[in-house]
Parts: C-alpha cells; structure tokens; sequence
C-alpha cells in the first residue's frame, strides 16, 4: 500500500492547508478516488489494531473486503465516503462503532461499519456496507457540512461548511437521521487522544 500513502499525500496535505487558510481547492475525480481508497483502508487497518489490543479475533470486516481493496485500482463498490471540516483541536483521532440498521422498511437487519478520522482540520467518514447490502445513500451530515468524495465522478470543491465535533460522533455513532436502527447502545464522547495516537472510541452493534 506504500503507493497508494505517496498518492494520497499530496491531496492530503492540500486539504489540510485549505482548512486552515480557509481557501477552496478543486478535488478531481482521480484524487477523490485516491483519497477514498486511503481512507478505507486507514479505517480497516485501525479495526484491526483496536481488536488486536482487545484480544478479540473476529473483525467485522472480512478478508475478502480487504483484499478486494488491495488488488482493485477503485475504491469499494459497498463503500461511502464523506469529507468534513470542524474547528481544530487534537492533531489526530479516530471513532469507529458497528452499527445494526434496516435498510429499507421490513427489509431486514443489516450491519455497517462506520470510522470517522479526524486529521488537522479535516474529517474523513467512511461507511463500509456488506456486499449485495441495500442501504440508503442519504449523507450522515447536514447539507453543505458534508462533501460525497465517493463515489463521484466529477471534480469537487473543499472545503465545506466546518461542523461540530458533535455532529462528527453522532455521524459514527447515531445514524438515526440516516438509517432506522434497530439496537443503539450511546457511547461517552470520545476523549481527546494525544498527538498522534489513534484510538478506537467505541463499538455499538
């Protein structure tokens, strides 16, 4: 994945210096890809680490996800992808929770797994659903706080409207504007980590 860090970079860091001087950058499709792939696959390397630590052998996304991941030059097809700005604080922190929903009225229960990483300024959702899943494609925040990065096919522009920490972890957390949830266990807020520490803030199935 060591190519895919280096693509991802220089886009990263143009976000980053967009936040803080509060200027648009124009996100091209490729890059919006780019960035979608790297995010993906941040949040599902962070699963593993979390359940390393907790001692638990069962992670929620399968190897088969992974993989298909590695060997595809696309992002994931059952996977979504949203860019937000908040007020900066902590250099680096992550939510991750696993939530049960239904998809669609008597549709049955489904699960997703949702990781937001909050990175100088910059927030990046990803929602990853199981293959074959219907789900609805309502973004998790409110209009203009919110940019689809995937998938899309046209250029974009960032950055949008800042949010709140807040709406941050309820978009991981409580999907109730979103999805219909079936079994909802409310987490602490997260705590601040250190510079530089990555640290999984809750699991709700």
């Amino acid at each position: 994945m060591s190519s895919l860090e280096a693509a991802s970079r220089p886009v990263m860091l143009a976000l980053m210096d967009s936040t803080r001087a509060a200027t648009p950058v124009a996100i091209t499709a490729d890059d919006a890809a780019t960035l979608a792939r790297w995010t993906t696959k941040t949040a599902m390397t962070s699963e593993l680490a979390s359940l390393r630590d907790e001692k638990n052998e069962e992670p929620w996304i399968s190897a088969d996800l992974r993989e298909a991941l590695m060997t595809a030059s696309s992002p994931l097809a059952n996977s979504r992808v949203w860019l937000a700005t908040y007020a900066p604080g902590e250099v680096c922190k992550l939510m991750q929770s696993v939530v049960t929903y239904d998809p669609i009225q008597g549709g049955g229960q489904r699960q997703a797994f949702a990781s937001c990483l909050m990175l100088n300024g910059v927030a990046f959702l990803t929602y990853i659903f199981r293959p074959g899943d219907r789900f609805n494609p309502l973004p998790p925040l409110q209009r203009f706080h919110g940019l689809l990065l995937w998938p899309t096919l046209t250029p974009v522009e960032y950055p949008p409207l800042p949010c709140k920490e807040s709406e941050l972890f309820n978009a991981i957390t409580n999907w109730s504007p979103w999805l219909s949830i079936y079994n909802k266990q409310q987490l602490a807020p997260p705590t601040n980590t250190s510079t530089g520490e990555m640290k999984r803030q809750g699991h709700s199935t």
